[in-house]
């Protein structure tokens, strides 16, 4: 069956909601969190924030091995450069590709990544700074006429936190896209999630939770396994297999209560 992509895009929550969304692991309700970190090859880089023109890279130290530095405004992707020390130009021969990258950011909020095999890269600037795909860009470059390294992650969870005190009414909730793949006839999308209940009250979850956008038009699932409406118990987790007609256009948006993900035919 053929598979589709997609990317994540998180959306900040209303007051009494609190949603979630993260692939890799259950992370509780927290108070801030500090710095800023980048988490990338077991180490951990404070990071700082620097300003890029439109065709001009940053301006950032060359020897400040333990710093990352996040390029203002940039999340789809996240650009980020690292001082071209000897730690940091080794991962590009270190890294192979699979392995997983994490920010969190001083809010609690964070975004993780699977990453690619690092490339050796001219860089264009603009390009490089396009913000048209959710993920990761970090880059690595010893001589701004020389190649970079570049190593690129794909977006797969994040988590939005909302810092106020949680009231027992609110859902608090992570949802996580779990596999997404086309019937062998092609005329079907099977979408499966899992939604984790973390909040201290009951999470009902009705067709009307989880839907598919796609040209302007919402669409409900055609069948659920579990059956909906379905009510999920505090610290239980559950996974729905959902059926949705498969949509004409080439993308998608899926999105269970406040959290939506980008689906893209590859």
């Amino acid at each position: 069956m053929k598979s589709w992509g997609y990317r994540a895009l998180l959306f900040a929550m209303l007051a009494f909601f609190t949603m979630s969304c993260q692939l890799w692991s259950l992370l509780t309700y927290q108070p801030p969190c500090g710095p800023s970190v980048l988490s990338l090859a077991e180490r951990n880089f404070e990071i700082k924030t620097v300003k890029a023109g439109f065709s001009e890279l940053p301006k950032i130290p060359q020897n400040t091995p333990n710093t990352a530095y996040w390029v203002d405004g940039t999340n789809t992707p996240y650009v980020v450069f690292l001082s071209p020390v000897a730690d940091n130009l080794s991962l590009g021969d270190i890294l192979r590709g699979g392995e997983q990258a994490r920010i969190v950011w001083a809010s609690c909020d964070s975004a993780s990544f699977i990453l690619e095999a690092p490339r050796q890269e001219i860089l264009d600037v603009p390009e490089l700074l396009n913000q048209s795909v959710s993920g990761l860009a970090v880059v690595i470059q010893s001589d701004p006429a020389a190649v970079a390294w570049v190593i690129r992650g794909e977006l797969v969870g994040g988590e939005i936190q909302d810092i106020s005190t949680p009231e027992p009414e609110d859902v608090l909730a992570e949802v996580s896209l779990l596999e997404t793949a086309l019937s062998q006839d092609g005329s079907q999308l099977k979408v499966s999630v899992s939604i984790v209940n973390f909040g201290q009250s009951p999470i009902t979850v009705g067709s009307e939770n989880v839907t598919l956008l796609a040209s302007g038009t919402v669409a409900l699932p055609l069948t659920s396994e579990p059956a909906l409406p379905r009510e999920i118990a505090p610290g239980v987790a559950e996974t729905f297999t959902l059926i949705f007609a498969r949509p004409a256009a080439s993308e998608a948006t899926l999105r269970v209560f406040d959290v939506e993900f980008v689906l893209g035919g590859e």
